[in-house]
C-alpha cells in the first residue's frame, strides 16, 4: 500500500516535458497531436517548435517525449525516454519508442498517440 502511495506522489511531482516539432504547413496535424496530449496530461510542459530547431531544443528543454514529423537526431537516443516519429503520409509508418519498446503503426489514431503519452508518463514516473 505504501509503495503505491509513493508511486502516486512521484507521478504527481514529475512534470512531463513534451517537445512537438512540425513544419508550419502541417499545423493541422500538430494541433491534433497537441490536443490529444493535453487531453491526458494537462499539466505537462509542451513546447512547439519547427523541426530545424529540434536538436538545439532537445539539449535545452530536456524533453521526456518528442513528437515530430521528421527523424529524431541520433544523438538524442539515450537522453529522451520516449519518441513518436509521426508520418504525415498515411502510407508510411509512424515510429514509436517508449523506453526499450519500439513499434510502428500505419496511420495511427489519436487513441494510439494518447496511449503512448500515458506509457511515457508511466516510464518517467518510475525513474523519477
Amino acid at each position: 500500500m505504501r509503495e503505491r502511495e509513493r508511486e502516486r506522489e512521484r507521478a504527481e511531482t514529475t512534470e512531463m516535458r513534451i517537445l512537438l516539432a512540425f513544419e508550419k504547413k502541417h499545423t493541422t496535424h500538430m494541433d491534433a497531436v497537441h490536443l490529444a496530449i493535453r487531453g491526458h496530461v494537462e499539466d505537462a510542459q509542451v513546447m512547439v517548435i519547427e523541426p530545424e530547431a529540434l536538436e538545439e531544443e532537445v539539449d535545452r528543454f530536456d524533453p521526456h517525449l518528442i513528437v515530430c514529423e521528421a527523424a529524431i537526431p541520433e544523438n538524442s537516443e539515450g537522453r529522451v525516454p520516449a519518441r513518436i516519429e509521426f508520418s504525415i503520409d498515411p502510407s508510411q509508418p509512424t515510429r514509436f519508442r517508449v523506453g526499450q519498446q519500439r513499434w510502428e503503426s500505419l496511420n495511427p489514431g489519436l487513441s494510439e498517440l494518447q496511449a503512448t503519452v500515458v506509457e511515457a508518463e508511466r516510464l518517467i514516473s518510475s525513474v523519477s
